[in-house]
Formats: structure tokens, C-alpha cells, sequence
């Protein structure tokens, strides 16, 4: 199929004119060519619609590729191949769209024709590597069962030490973190990913500063904080540095940065470097679902300087990004709630931080993320209830023991020392302190040991 192209203004045409017209051509729309067999056809619009999506012309991509299946389903005895790529695209765009359960069908589906042909290695790693990132989102230990398989296959193979090797190592990562799951077992596979990502990425790529900004949030979990901080300041030397998507990669490095900064309890620096982030991904006009954090640790930054108005317009963000990714029920959201009635407990709002407890509360609030039933204790001791408050912060308290390198546990401890002075309870004031040893001496915990009131025990640490 040969066509003489032209821009519509009759000039040479460019990189668009010349997809539009090899798509025409292979949908039997051009007037100056043959109609193509299906088999050229589809290969065509395979092509184009790769193009597109990586030109991030998606509709059009979507386009190509739902028309080229419609070509090859009839005729899958004799284009395996190109069936199982088109199924891996269409993966590609169901990911990019949110559908995880369209993405898990198409890359089974891939996977399951690369096994009917002599698809190459790489391939078929691909489309096991999409199949384990799908399985993500529906059922996390199969997914690290692919993965594992995957990496261990990987590492005896010529893909050791490449892109595919690093992919697969990545989902490996995110299959074994989560509720309930050891942080300590994901450590070897972190510097497995950070060795890999020094020797095939550039020292200026975006796929550099991102390992190193994912990998931090391990030893920061670990309370590794020393490492932490090592390697998010390296992930925003390499992202000042990179050309690949910079305002974005700039922004999340410093969220990664301020994180790490708020847990070493460094608050006016994390303040500043996470007000920076804030302010390049929104320059970007970045959406996707990982901004939020950057967000409300943006609001909690500003609200333990008493910076209320800042904190509601991070929070409004983050509320934002969560109804934009369909999360308006998700734990997160939750916690977000929960830290603005926090912070409407701080400004002396009281009515306000009831209704908005109230407006997110979940069917079990016994299982609330950590920010909902603290702002809720915080409720019940300053409208003078200690007696509700000191079961609640009791189980708070048995969640979340005292730990080195960590901050989120002294909140409950600190609320605890409030609601004893308030009870009158100078026994469970006296079993507080001993329970506490020598975390006792850690700031602000231990100004408000020191004087338990509103003003010290309200503090965010």
C-alpha cells in the first residue's frame, strides 16, 4: 500500500498527517489506494496505534487497536503473534483508564496466545510482567507468585540486568508491601533495584530518580532514616538534572524528601521542601493517585506550624485528587478526613470537626485509619469527655508502641497523658510514664509529659 501524502494545507506533511493517512489506508478510506487484506491491515494499525499512545494520542491509539482486533480475532490461527500484542496493548490503555479487571483479561489473554507460538523471550516476559501489575489490583499473593517466577527466570536468563529484570523487581516490591506484610523481607529486593537502576539508567534518567524516591520508602518504614534521607537527596539531584518529564519527577522526589524530613521530625524544612513539591506538581498538572500523599503530608507539615489555611488548601487538594481517582471511600480519604477535623480542632472548631468526622466516617470505626480515630479522641477531650476518650486511645495505644526512628505512635501516647490529667488518674498517669521509658525524653512527647494541657498534647509530632 503506497499513498502520496499531503498536510491538509497542501504542504509536506508531518509526523500526524502521515499516521492519519497509514491509518485510512488500513481502514480502506483512502481514495488513492487499494483496500489492504486484513492481516497488512491490522499490522498497520498495530503500528499506528503504538505510535499513538506513545505520542500520548490515546483516543486514536485505542481506536487502532480495538479495529485491529476486530481483524485478527477472525483469524487467530494464523496471527498468534499479533493478537497477543494487540491484547498486550489494549492492556496498556485499560491500566492508563483505570480498569483493572479489562487490563487483567487482555493480558491473560496475551499470555495465553505467546504460549501458541514461538514468541521471543522478551515478549512473552512482557506480557507476564502486565499480567503480575494487573494482578496487583485483584489479588496480591498470585501476583507475587508471577513476579517471583518471573525475576528468578529473569536472573538466569540474558534479560538479567535490564529493563525487564528491573520491571519485574518492581512488582515484585509492591506485591510485598502492604498491611501485614514485612518491610525487612523487601530489603534485598530494594538494593537489587537500586543496583540495577545505577547500571542501565543514565544519571540524568527519570527511571533513576524514581527508583531511588521508591526504594526510600522502605528504609523509611524500617526507620532507616539516615539511608532514607541519602537516597531521596540523590533522587532530587537526579531529577534536577533529567529532561524526561522533569516537573514531575522534581515534585516527587522532594515529596519523598519531606516525607523523610517530617518522620526525623525536621517539620520546618519538610514544610519547605514539601510546599516546593506542591508547587511543581501542580505546575505540571500532575493527577495521578501518588500526589495525594504529597498533599496531605503537605496539610500535616503546615498544621503542626499552625498553618491552618495552608493545611485546608493541601487538604482540598488531596480530597480532589481522590475523587478524580475514584478513591472517595478508600482509607485514604479517611485519613485525609480525619487530619482536616484535626486541624479544625486546632482553629477551635469544634462543630466543624464533628461533621466532618461524622461526613467520613466508616462502617467500622474500630478499623478507621490511625487520623480518624485520633481526631475523634482529640474531639471527645476537649468538649471535656476524657471518660470515652481513654478506652479509645487504650486500643490506639496497644496499635502503636513506642519506636525508634518513628513518630505517628507518640499522637495516642501524648493524647493518653492529656486524658489522665483530665481523669485525675494519677495510677494510669504513673503506668503511662513506665510503659514509656525512655521515649519519655523524645520531643514534643515529652513537653507534654511534662505538662499535660491542650496547648502541649495537641502537638503534632
Amino acid at each position: 500500500m503506497m499513498i502520496t501524502v499531503r498536510a491538509p494545507d497542501g504542504g509536506d506533511p508531518g509526523v500526524d498527517d502521515l499516521i492519519q493517512a497509514a491509518a485510512d489506508g488500513a481502514r480502506g478510506r483512502s481514495r488513492l489506494a487499494a483496500e489492504p487484506e486484513p492481516l497488512t491491515a491490522a499490522d498497520i494499525l498495530l503500528l499506528t496505534g503504538t505510535v499513538r499512545y506513545n505520542l500520548a494520542d490515546h483516543e486514536r491509539s485505542l481506536a487502532d487497536f480495538e479495529d485491529a482486533l476486530a481483524l485478527l480475532e477472525p483469524r487467530h490461527e494464523v496471527a498468534t503473534g499479533e493478537l497477543a500484542r494487540v491484547h498486550w496493548e489494549l492492556g496498556r490503555h485499560a491500566k492508563r483508564q483505570g480498569r483493572p479487571d479489562e487490563m487483567l483479561a487482555h493480558v491473560r489473554r496475551a499470555v495465553e496466545l505467546n504460549e501458541r507460538w514461538n514468541a521471543p523471550s522478551n515478549e512473552r516476559l512482557r506480557a507476564r510482567i502486565s499480567l503480575g501489575e494487573a494482578l496487583l489490583h485483584v489479588d496480591r499473593d498470585e501476583a507475587e507468585a508471577v513476579f517471583r517466577a518471573l525475576v528468578e527466570e529473569i536472573r538466569a536468563s540474558e534479560l538479567k540486568d535490564t529493563v525487564r529484570h528491573i520491571n519485574a523487581l518492581n512488582g515484585l516490591s509492591i506485591a510485598m508491601s502492604g498491611p501485614g506484610k514485612d518491610p525487612r523481607a523487601r530489603l534485598p529486593i530494594q538494593e537489587e533495584r537500586l543496583r540495577i537502576a545505577r547500571l542501565i539508567y543514565h544519571d540524568d534518567g527519570g527511571g533513576l530518580t524514581h527508583t531511588l524516591s521508591d526504594v526510600t520508602h522502605t528504609f523509611r518504614q524500617l526507620g532507616m532514616l539516615e539511608r532514607a534521607e541519602a537516597l531521596a537527596r540523590e533522587s532530587v539531584a537526579v531529577a534536577d538534572r533529567t529532561r524526561q518529564n522533569p516537573v514531575m519527577f522534581q515534585g516527587m522526589s522532594r515529596c519523598t524528601l519531606g516525607l523523610v524530613l517530617l518522620q526525623q521530625g525536621r517539620q520546618a524544612e519538610a514544610l519547605e521542601v514539601l510546599g516546593r513539591s506542591d508547587e511543581l506538581l501542580q505546575q505540571g498538572g500532575e493527577n495521578h493517585i501518588s500526589r495525594e500523599r504529597c498533599s496531605t503530608s503537605l496539610a500535616y507539615a503546615a498544621a503542626a506550624a499552625g498553618h491552618y489555611p495552608r493545611a485546608l488548601e493541601a487538604l482540598a487538594i488531596s480530597q480532589q485528587l481522590l475523587a478524580l481517582n475514584k478513591r472517595q471511600r478508600h482509607p485514604d480519604a479517611v485519613a485525609a478526613c480525619g487530619l482536616a477535623a484535626t486541624v479544625a480542632v486546632r482553629r477551635g472548631a469544634y462543630r466543624e470537626a464533628s461533621a466532618t468526622l461524622q461526613g467520613c466516617a466508616p462502617d467500622d470505626p474500630a478499623k478507621a485509619p490511625l487520623p480518624w480515630q485520633l481526631a475523634q479522641a482529640e474531639l471527645l477531650l476537649v468538649q471535656s469527655d476524657a471518660a470515652a476518650a481513654g478506652p479509645l486511645l487504650a486500643d490506639l495505644r496497644g496499635q502503636h508502641a513506642p519506636a525508634a526512628n518513628q513518630r505517628e505512635w507518640m499522637r495516642p501516647w501524648m493524647l493518653s497523658a492529656w486524658q489522665a490529667r483530665l481523669s485525675g488518674d494519677a495510677a494510669g498517669d504513673g503506668s503511662l510514664r513506665q510503659a514509656l521509658g525512655g521515649f519519655a525524653t523524645i520531643e514534643p512527647l515529652a513537653g507534654c509529659l511534662a505538662a499535660p494541657a491542650a496547648e502541649t498534647c495537641l502537638a503534632l509530632p
